[in-house]
């Protein structure tokens, strides 16, 4: 039945994901991207990973806020939560 199926198809993952090397999962972060644009020099663009990342405000990549899909810098952050709304209680 069904069952089975999904039981054969975690298997086949499972044994496939046993097969990765150190370097497959090391390197698995960053990768060509999947919609078939490239660069000039034919090198895919990294897809994920800090350096695709920046803050809204100033462009930097350090220190970055995600969280609620800030994407600002901790240092922009600072100056502008007061603006956008946000309050310190403590």
């Amino acid at each position: 039945g069904p069952f089975l199926a999904y039981r054969a198809a975690r298997a086949q993952q499972s044994a496939a994901v046993s097969r990765m090397g150190h370097q497959t999962v090391w390197y698995a972060r960053k990768g060509p991207r999947k919609d078939g644009v490239y660069l000039a020099d034919g090198q895919g663009k990294p897809i994920s990973g800090k350096g695709t990342r920046e803050c809204r405000c100033s462009g930097n990549q350090h220190g970055i806020i995600r969280k609620y899909g800030l994407d600002m810098t901790r240092r922009d952050f600072r100056e502008k939560a007061e603006v956008m709304g946000w309050k310190k209680y403590r």
